[in-house]
């Protein structure tokens, strides 16, 4: 007798049915689904009364009028699966579903389709009707047609849709091809339904399968929350069931008819027993957890890591780069993009990030993009699975939007889990955090900046005070020797102090501009990448060649990275700082000058330069003010030489500092340069080179 467990069969997928309609009753995809199962669970009733023995005739015809709506509902559920998109061949559904309701009326109300269903010793037997052929056509061409639609489908779909419409697909052509051989094509061959009842039980692979895809891949977007227990309860239960079947057809359990207790109670809990126990259980545990959970324990570890290495970040652009390359290694899946602020990225479509940034959802927030989110983020939510993403996830704090990573298909294609989608959370509010103390590092360097432009304008300002102050005395000079010429012009002394004195008033005045010039370094500057040990040697030995009273030392690694600059100004900066050196040693001396690399307080890289000399130092009174223009201990200086070494350094983003040595008497003038990385890299590479190629 197979109808008890073919009523079985039918509670099953009712109860599928149900759930799947109640966890999106407004969604097209999960109401096509029930529609299509209820069809299912009609044409097994209809089976199962059939064989049943009462009234084969009414239950015959019921099952062929159940089986006529199962295309019709199939087609339906086709064009609307996966993604709720209308395809052309929706156009033919009317007339699927017209044929459908026909025949179903033809089989339920006349002899036309099948008639005569009886009970024999040999199985059900039934007569065609007239309509039979054309039945057959319709049934055989709309499931062609359906199963044409679904593969199609999967071949052009990507990530979670293509792994929900492989295991379906599987499903569902194991039972056209089971139910239609056991059904429709043995039944017109013998002109008996002698295996009729095997058809249904096809409806198994595909209801494992469904399951299937709703754990590992959100089929119809429904969720199934099993617990270990269970999961356990299921293992159990499915164990059991297969053991006894098996026994059963073996027959094995004849043999033991004199034990009391029923054989299915003894495998039952044989097989709880075995599960349960200290060896199996453990095991058995991390399987359910690899297939439910995904591996938790792995995304804290990958969170962890992420947090540590975030925590060291200051700049947008490797923010970014360690949540892609984070996400990428973590959840291996194929496309990760960030966009932060409102520039946009030449990596994308502009109108996918038009369609990313519109997203109004709160921060930080992620949005899988197969959900329903409210009609602005379904609307947008199309736009970038049609590009191939399938999370959206939204950084910030509350409506300001810091940044939005974009999440594509996984490799394999599986589906975004609650534990991964938890782990995404996490990232997110990691990644606003990273994002918005690099906004405020970057807001402090900015301010820095406008600091020293202030600080620039203020000395500039002190310049020009004290420029006027320097010209107005040649000028004054000047002045009243022109006053004084039509009363002396006769005077011949007078005339030879007017010659001796105005050429070298205008002279100096001419100098005091040209040097104030060269306060302002950034004019027609070219900013190269310069060798500082080749550009301090040749200014060494061009001042050693001049016949000074000093003798200059180079300090020098063998290799050093370069610095970005203009070599002109940088020699102007180190000439200047060599002649201090040289000018406070009146009775000769050595120079020291050193380069060495370094590390900031910020923790870039830098590259130092320090000229040391062994002169009389800076007094206490003065080391504030030897930056300021005009300012000099010297009887013959115009003050201007440090003020223009500080505008050449500020220009190439280097600090300068001018203090006494604590060692020995002199000044350490110390210049620190920052390195750009790439240049860094550079020389960390020809370092790396140099050490292989000495060991090999």
């Amino acid at each position: 007798m197979d109808w008890p467990f073919l009523l079985a069969l039918a509670i099953l997928l009712i109860a599928l049915a149900v759930y799947g309609y109640r966890a999106r009753a407004e969604s097209p995809v999960n109401r096509w689904f029930a529609l299509q199962t209820l069809t299912l669970v009609l044409w097994i009733i209809g089976i199962a009364g059939t064989h049943a023995g009462h009234h084969p005739e009414f239950w015959g015809r019921w099952t062929f009028a159940s089986a006529c709506l199962m295309p019709a509902a199939f087609f339906g559920f086709t064009c609307v699966f996966p993604d709720d998109g209308r395809p052309r061949s929706a156009r033919a559904l009317p007339i699927v579903v017209t044929l459908a309701l026909g025949f179903a009326a033809l089989s339920a109300f006349t002899p036309f389709v099948a008639h005569s269903f009886v009970i024999t010793s040999s199985g059900l037997r039934r007569a065609a009707g007239p309509l039979m052929p054309l039945f057959s056509l319709y049934f055989l061409l709309s499931t062609v047609l359906v199963l044409a639609l679904l593969i199609g489908k999967w071949r052009r779909a990507t990530g979670q849709a293509r792994a929900q419409l492989r295991f379906y697909n599987t499903g569902l052509l194991t039972l056209c091809i089971g139910a239609i051989t056991t059904n429709l094509v043995l039944p017109a061959l013998t002109g008996h339904s002698e295996y009729s009842t095997v058809g249904p039980y096809f409806v198994l692979p595909l209801v494992a399968l469904i399951g299937h895809a709703i754990i590992r891949h959100r089929l119809f977007d429904l969720r199934l929350m099993i617990h270990r227990g269970a999961a356990f309860l299921i293992f159990i239960g499915l164990a059991s069931a297969s053991i006894l079947l098996i026994l059963s057809q073996a027959g094995v359990d004849v043999w033991i008819h004199h034990v009391t207790i029923p054989l299915a109670t003894i495998l039952v809990v044989a097989v709880a027993g075995v599960s349960l126990s200290l060896p199996l259980a453990p095991r058995l545990a991390r399987v359910m957890d690899n297939y439910l959970l995904r591996g938790r324990t792995d995304l804290d570890r990958a969170l962890q890591e992420t947090a540590r290495r975030l925590a060291r970040l200051l700049t947008t652009e490797g923010i970014s780069l360690e949540i892609e390359s984070s996400l990428r290694a973590t959840l291996a899946v194929d496309r990760v993009v960030v966009l932060t602020g409102e520039a946009h990225s030449s990596r994308l479509d502009p109108a996918v990030q038009t369609a990313a940034r519109a997203i109004g959802l709160p921060r930080p927030s992620v949005l899988l993009l197969s959900r329903e989110g409210g009609p602005t983020a379904t609307l947008y939510s199309s736009v970038l699975r049609k590009h191939g993403f399938e999370v959206w996830v939204g950084l910030g704090r509350g409506a300001g939007q810091t940044g939005i990573i974009l999440l594509g298909e996984q490799h394999g294609g599986e589906a975004y889990l609650a534990p991964t989608l938890q782990f995404i959370e996490d990232i997110a509010e990691l990644s606003s955090l990273a994002f918005e103390v690099a906004f405020l590092h970057r807001r402090q360097i900015d301010l820095e900046r406008e600091k020293q432009r202030l600080e620039h304008f203020a000395r500039m300002g002190r310049a020009y005070a004290g420029l006027g102050h320097e010209i107005r005395t040649p000028l004054t000079t000047i002045s009243n020797l022109v006053a004084l010429i039509p009363d002396r012009l006769d005077d011949a002394e007078f005339r030879d102090v007017v010659t001796r004195l105005i050429p070298r008033e205008v002279g100096r005045i001419v100098r005091l501009t040209e040097q104030l010039r060269l306060m302002a370094p950034g004019d027609n500057a070219t900013l190269v990448a310069v060798d500082l040990r080749a550009l301090l040697a040749d200014i060494a030995a061009m001042r050693a060649a001049a016949g000074e009273t000093f003798f200059a030392q180079l300090d020098v690694p063998d290799v050093l990275p370069t610095i970005r600059g203009d070599r002109a100004q940088l020699v102007q900066l180190f000439i200047n700082l060599l002649t201090n050196a040289i000018e406070a040693m009146p009775h000769g001396g050595d120079v020291v000058i050193r380069l060495q690399r370094g590390t900031a307080s910020s923790g870039q890289h830098v590259l130092n330069v320090e000229v040391i000399d062994e002169g009389v130092g800076i007094p206490n009174s003065a080391s504030e003010r030897v930056f300021e223009p005009f300012f000099t201990t010297k009887p013959s200086g115009t003050g201007l030489g440090l003020s223009i070494c500080r505008e050449i350094a500020d220009f190439h983003g280097a600090s300068l500092t001018v203090s006494s040595r604590n060692d020995r008497t002199g000044t350490v003038a110390r210049v620190q340069f920052p390195i750009p990385d790439d240049l860094n890299r550079s020389i960390d590479d020809r370092q790396a080179t140099a050490m292989k190629s000495t060991f090999s």
